[in-house]
């Protein structure tokens, strides 16, 4: 094994730098899903606002039970579950961003802007990007999710709005596995293709 090997948690500007970032989310019903860490999906993008310095985590879980024979002496793990999440921390902020956090009901235009409202709704169900610096130059985590968690707000004075955002990820057939299972995300790290 070669330290090269080692990846680093780094961000890569997206495919449109004028309108995309490290982060951004499809609506699951119009878009295309590529199949590597190069191609732009298809369907008009949301940004998601820049991502906090500590990044973000994806967290994978699984819930189990163990199983003990007559003796007491435990000799199984029996799969009872399995659960996935994706934090980000974000700040920046416009309508767009609001809508897709808080749910597109809660935000209103407004004659200089728009106001955020509330009333405790679930967002819909999304594809979301990340773009990644990867092990070979180029990386990519797609999941399809859905704000499980709009998170707290700081306010600080002198500092930037901050909230972090979790979401729920659930499993999807264009995501798959060596065994062609539904999966919760797709993560693709490649070497950029060279061209001739």
């Amino acid at each position: 094994m070669s330290v090269t090997t080692i990846a680093t948690g780094a961000p890569q500007r997206g495919h449109d730098d004028e309108s995309i970032g490290y982060f951004y989310s499809l609506p699951i019903t119009s878009s295309t899903i590529p199949t590597d860490a190069f191609t732009a999906p298809t369907g008009t993008p949301i940004d998601g606002g820049f991502v906090g310095d500590e990044g973000p985590t994806l967290t994978c879980e699984l819930d189990s039970e163990t199983k003990k024979d007559w003796n007491l002496d435990p000799v199984i793990q029996v799969l009872q579950g399995a659960d996935a999440t994706l934090e980000i921390p974000v700040f920046g902020w416009n309508e767009e961003q609001a809508g897709v956090i808080y749910g597109a009901d809660s935000v209103v235009e407004t004659t200089n802007g728009f106001k955020v409202a509330w009333a405790g709704e679930l967002s819909e169900r999304r594809f979301w990007f990340l773009e990644l610096a990867g092990v070979n130059g180029n990386g990519r985590l797609i999941v399809d999710g859905q704000v499980k968690n709009p998170g707290s707000v700081q306010f600080n004075k002198g500092d930037a709005l901050t909230h972090t955002v979790t979401l729920q990820l659930f499993k999807n057939s264009k995501f798959k596995d060596a065994k062609s299972r539904s999966s919760f995300f797709v993560w693709y790290d490649e070497t950029k293709p060279v061209t001739p």
